[in-house]
Parts: C-alpha cells; structure tokens; sequence
C-alpha cells in the first residue's frame, strides 16, 4: 500500500483525513492509448512535463513522466468550446495523459475535456492538466470525469495565473472506483482570479479523495473553492480543501465553501477546510458541511405532486445548479444534466 494525496497541514490521525492508501500503482501496465477526438482544437505532441509542483504522489508522478501514453499542448482555434473526447475500451485499456494548455495573453478560450469508458471491464487512468493562463487572458475550462465504478481515476491539475488573468475551473467527478483528485493553483499574479467549481455523486462502494490547494501570491487576487456533491449507497468520500494567503498578496480574497448531501446511514463524509494566512489586510472565509435532505423541503416539493425520490433529485440538482450554469455550451449541458440524472 501507499499514501496519496496528503494534505498540505496535518491534523490529528484520529481523522483518518491527512492521506489517503492505495495499492502500489508503480507496476501498472500501461499500453498504447488512441481512442481520442478533437473539436475546434489543435493537439501539438510534447513531451511529458517533469516539473510536476504538487500532484497525488511521487510514484503516480513519475508514471506520468516516464509511462506517458498521450502527451499534447493544447491550441486553440476560435472562441468556441474546444472538445477533447477520451475513451477508454478494451483496446485503450490504460490511459496516462499530460494535457498542457497555454492561454496567450489577452485571449478568452473555452475548452471541454471528457472522460469516459465502457462500463463492462476494469480500465485505469493516471493524468495531469496544467494550465498557464497568462496576463489578462480568461479561460473556462470543464472537466468531466464519466470512467466507470470499476475503474480508477487520478487526475491531477496544476495551474499559474499571471497579472488580470482570470482561470474558471467546473469539474465533475462521476465515474471511478476510486477517485483521487489533486488541485494546485498558484495565483501569482495582481489582480488574478481563480474560481473551482466542483460537481460529484457517489454510489455503491465508490470512494472519493479530493486535495485542493489555492496560493495566493498576488496582490488583490482572488480565490473561491466551491464543492457540493451527494453519496447514495456505501459511498465515502474525503475533501481538503486549503486557501493559502501568501506574504504580498494584500487585499486578497479567498472563499471555501463543501456542501455534502447524505442519502443512505451507510456513507462516510470527511472534510478538512483549512484557511493559511501570511499577510495582512486580506479577507478569507470558508464553510463545510453534510447532512441529510430536509424533511420540511422535502415536505414542500412532495406537496406540489413529486414523490420523495424525485423531490430528493429536485433539491441535490439545485445545488449543483452553481457550476451547472458555469457551461455556456448547450450541447455539453445537456450531456452533464443526462449524467446527472441517470446517477442521481
């Protein structure tokens, strides 16, 4: 076994939060990956990057370094959503991925990444995103995570923000047996902003671990952290989430907020809210919770004809309404909302 994924303060052990175990990956066997299609984008083969800041683990670092098997910068070619479609099958058993994006000052780009795979057999996926969003450019970006509950999903992201840049970030995790997501953010720019929308539903025995970190470097940039999710079943799931105010960034904002709705005894929700502080004259809050569906709402939306069960869809669908309405693409919206509703 290894330990992934730990946070970047520790607490107490008796919290079984600070890290997260899993097999020993380092023997994967990774083989060729081409099951990918492209949509207002141009992919320029590069190199696996070696400079990985952060990232789940060492071991699951370097797999990403030396085992790459589809290694791309991203170019933009309009205004439009640029789509990146990966699948895994039985011919595309094993993805490791190294996706950079690097976003040209004074540009405003939009990119889509989809995950997805066959439901039958057990498939793996190692990735890093890293994005570079340069001065007073503006990107949105969504990731969708649809691999099946057999199947393990790691993904790590990694981004620096200059001067007036502003980087959306909306991810949703559906898919993985077990879910081990790493977020790093260095906002180092004055006046750069960084906003992290996060989306995900767990179900049967799937397990969730979620690390994101947010430095702020800059002066007057801002930073918001936005997590709602909801577990059915013998579903867990564990978030960190940390705003670091570093020495310089005055005048700074940061925002956490983790919502978790509870739909069985069964499930296990752990959260770790951390805000850092370096400097003066900045302004940092954060909230976490979980709980189960109100009785009094359910009551409510019952009493206008639903049943509980679609009342419970009704009120977990209006708090992802947030990062829902970040997609601006109808098509792709559609597609989240038809997941959404099929697992919920």
């Amino acid at each position: 076994m290894m330990k992934v994924n730990s946070s970047p303060i520790r607490t107490s052990e008796n919290f079984r939060i600070n890290d997260y175990e899993i097999e020993d990956m380092s023997n994967i066997k990774i083989g060729e990956f081409n099951n990918y299609k492209v949509s207002n984008l141009e992919l320029e083969e590069i190199k696996s990057n070696t400079n990985i800041h952060y990232g789940i683990s060492s071991i699951l670092n370097n797999q990403i370094i030396s085992k790459v098997n589809f290694s791309y910068k991203i170019n933009f070619v309009n205004n439009e959503y640029g789509i990146l479609d990966l699948e895994l099958n039985d011919k595309n058993c094993s993805l490791v991925d190294y996706i950079y994006v690097d976003v040209k000052e004074n540009t405003n780009c939009n990119l889509f990444i989809n995950y997805k795979s066959k439901k039958t057999n057990e498939y793996y996926h190692n990735g890093l995103i890293k994005v570079n969003s340069k001065r007073n450019s503006k990107l949105n970006i969504i990731v969708v995570n649809n691999i099946n509950s057999k199947s393990n999903n790691f993904i790590s992201f990694e981004n620096k923000i200059e001067d007036g840049a502003v980087l959306n970030y909306t991810i949703f995790d559906f898919g993985g047996s077990k879910c081990i997501s790493n977020y790093y953010t260095d906002l180092k720019g004055n006046n750069s902003k960084n906003v992290l929308n996060t989306v995900y539903i767990g179900s049967n025995k799937q397990e969730f671990d979620f690390n994101y970190l947010i430095e702020n470097y800059g002066e007057k940039s801002e930073s918001y952290i936005n997590a709602q999710g909801a577990l059915k079943d013998n579903a867990k799931k564990n978030f960190k989430g940390t705003i670091n105010f570093k020495k310089g960034c005055k005048k700074s904002i940061g925002d956490e907020n983790e919502f978790c709705v509870l739909l069985s005894d069964n499930t296990v929700s752990r959260s770790l809210p951390m805000l850092l502080c370096s400097e003066e004259d900045i302004i940092g809050t954060h909230s976490s919770a979980s709980g189960y569906v109100s009785d009094k709402s359910l009551f409510y939306i019952m009493s206008r004809g639903l049943n509980k069960k679609e009342a419970e869809k009704l009120l977990i669908r209006a708090n992802f309404n947030k990062a829902i309405n970040m997609i601006k693409n109808d098509v792709i919206k559609e597609y989240i909302e038809n997941i959404i509703n099929e697992k919920l």
